[in-house]
């Protein structure tokens, strides 16, 4: 006899959690990430926080608060892109887009970030979970792409001199370099082979980043 069998009521919650697994997760990640960052918020100081606000100029914090929704925008695009083939429509797939970048920055635990969102925003729009790896798989690339070529323009700008317009061309060419290498390498792997996108796709996805 297992345990489960001896304990009735326990195997009961087991089958009850299973079942309603979806609806739970994202209550149980926010209480997760309160337990995980509570020792740290014990320890805020409100009047601080009052007062660093208001030392703050305003121009500037609208400056920034419009940098940031600029930037969670052309984030979503990502999607738009890498997520076409799903039952969604564009701006369905630029708001998922958006709100997986906003909650990779706030939960950046590797996979329970943007890869594991998608997977659950995502669920009704596709008839099985393996529809959505060429997606992520796709964006993990091009965002990767993305930090590296302008990491690669910004080092040779530095070295070689030049304004806004040759660090941003630059970019440009080494975002795609990287997402194409990208691509070769992960079509060469027998495990993401039948399920990653078209160079095309990619190349793509590299123009947002």
């Amino acid at each position: 006899m297992t345990r489960l069998e001896r304990f009735p009521r326990l195997r009961t919650a087991g089958i009850w959690l299973i079942g309603h697994a979806s609806r739970i997760w994202p209550f149980a990640m926010c209480a997760i990430v309160l337990a995980l960052s509570w020792h740290t918020l014990r320890h805020v100081d409100t009047h601080h926080v009052r007062a660093a606000f208001h030392a703050l100029q305003w121009p500037w914090l609208a400056a920034a608060a419009a940098a940031t929704a600029v930037n969670v925008a052309v984030m979503g695009l990502y999607d738009v892109l890498a997520f076409r083939h799903t039952r969604t429509r564009p701006i369905e797939r630029w708001r998922y887009g958006a709100v997986a970048f906003a909650w990779s920055n706030f939960l950046t635990l590797g996979p329970l970030a943007g890869p594991a969102i998608r997977f659950w925003l995502y669920k009704r729009a596709v008839d099985t979970t393996s529809e959505l790896h060429a997606g992520v798989l796709s964006v993990a690339i091009a965002f990767s792409s993305g930090l590296a070529g302008w990491t690669l323009a910004v080092l040779l700008v530095a070295a070689i001199g030049g304004g806004m317009l040759p660090l941003a061309l630059s970019a440009l060419v080494f975002v795609a370099g990287c997402a194409w290498i990208g691509g070769v390498l992960a079509r060469r792997l027998a495990r993401f082979a039948p399920t990653t996108s078209a160079p095309a796709n990619i190349l793509e996805l590299a123009v947002v980043g």
